[in-house]
């Protein structure tokens, strides 16, 4: 007599964002870009048994919960669960038997979604008039509002490229490099889950065109209060490419 098979279980998790070094991001308050998708990917079960998502949030002291439970309507499939982390979260998936307290037939393996700060960029101030082009910039920062206050001291990397031409526009610079002589305001908070900072920086422009860009970035402590991605993602190197997708 052959014993019956054990249910696999295969999970993938992915966002609206891509991956960064194979990692998946979600943004904070970020819209369609705030949420997940847990799928998973059943054989060798029997219709009626439960397929339950499980979460473990940082910083992964609790054992996983159940989130969400749904009946499978067929042995085999693909069944997936939009989620929202609110910090960085371990989701698994489960199946048992109903009735049987949700007791494991199988377990997968764990996938982690990352989650970053959320925010918007507001033009304070254009080029002005003179020799001298001064930009302003006003970032706002969505966070969970109990993390607020430690960002509120943390140390800001501006990044500035540009280019001039006496001749015509220029092409948009594709280099950035770290500006020391740029103003970062003091944080100012908003609301309990917000706060603002104003950056500025200048160049000598003469008669010329010009075009630039500016990116801020903070290095990611994702290990002490589970923000951001493990590891450094370019955040405080001297020199960032325009078209990079992260920074931490």
């Amino acid at each position: 007599m052959t014993s019956p098979a054990i249910p696999a279980l295969r999970i993938r998790a992915s966002s609206a964002l891509p991956r960064v070094s194979g990692h998946v991001l979600v943004l904070f308050e970020g819209g369609r870009y705030a949420t997940a998708r847990i799928r998973a990917t059943i054989t060798g079960a029997a219709p009626g048994d439960v397929v339950s998502l499980m979460a473990s949030r940082f910083p992964f002291r609790r054992a996983p919960a159940v989130i969400a439970s749904r009946p499978l309507t067929s042995a085999t499939g693909s069944y997936s669960f939009t989620v929202r982390p609110r910090i960085a979260t371990r989701y698994r998936v489960q199946l048992s038997r109903p009735g049987a307290g949700l007791t494991p037939l199988a377990r997968s393996a764990a996938r982690t979604v990352y989650l970053t700060p959320g925010g918007r960029v507001m033009r304070k101030q254009g080029c002005g008039t003179g020799p001298f082009c001064r930009p302003a910039y006003r970032f706002y920062v969505y966070l969970p509002g109990r993390l607020v206050r430690g960002y509120l001291r943390r140390h800001w990397f501006v990044y500035v490229g540009k280019k001039r031409s006496a001749r015509r526009v220029p092409r948009q610079p594709y280099w950035l490099s770290v500006d020391q002589a740029a103003t970062v305001s003091a944080p100012r908070r908003i609301t309990r889950r917000q706060y603002e900072v104003t950056v500025g920086f200048s160049f000598y422009l003469g008669q010329d065109a010009a075009r630039w860009n500016v990116l801020t970035c903070e290095q990611d402590t994702e290990a002490a209060d589970g923000i951001g991605l493990p590891g450094r993602h370019g955040c405080g190197s001297h020199r960032i490419r325009r078209t990079v997708a992260y920074l931490g």
